[in-house]
């Protein structure tokens, strides 16, 4: 459960850093 939140947390970090607003 945790893993799942830590890599969707991680995914969105990835996004915000490649596609900033």
């Amino acid at each position: 459960m945790i893993q799942v939140i830590l890599t969707y947390i991680v995914n969105v970090i990835i996004v915000f850093v490649f596609f900033p607003i």
